[in-house]
């Protein structure tokens, strides 16, 4: 069976949309395990600052080493400290499911986009094919 350079043309979008996707889908899964679980996709950093509130000390006394502040926050003692990791930790987590919702929101966008490229050429390659195999009708 003879293919046409448009049947070709029309079967290569389809191969690349179809990888397109299998990618797509890929990352539009890691950001819906981020929306369900946010715990489990934020960073590593992030999480081991939250484990304690040493931990959490630590990290809010390299931030301010990190960005050269000269007249740090005092840090808060005991009770205060535990609140503040613990509000810092949730508002974290809604920080991570905020970014996973628009990831896989547009992830979504991208995927409705290549379903439309894949079947439209899917179409074509096939109308050629049919043309191709059928003289009069082409």
């Amino acid at each position: 069976m003879k293919k046409t350079i448009l049947e070709i043309y029309a079967l290569a979008v389809c191969f690349l949309a179809l990888a397109c996707f299998v990618v797509l889908l890929g990352f539009a899964l890691w950001n819906f395990i981020g929306l369900t679980a946010p715990s489990f996709t934020i960073n590593q950093r992030h999480y081991d600052c939250h484990l304690s509130d040493r931990a959490y000390e630590d990290c809010i006394a390299m931030e301010y080493l990190y960005s050269r502040q000269f007249n740090p926050k005092p840090v808060p003692q005991g009770a205060a400290l535990s609140a503040a990791r613990q509000a810092a930790y949730a508002d974290l987590l809604r920080s991570e499911q905020r970014q996973s919702l628009q990831g896989l929101t547009m992830q979504l966008a991208m995927l409705a986009i290549v379903s439309i490229a894949f079947l439209a050429h899917w179409r074509l390659a096939r109308r050629c094919r049919d043309s191709a195999a059928d003289p009069a009708r082409g």
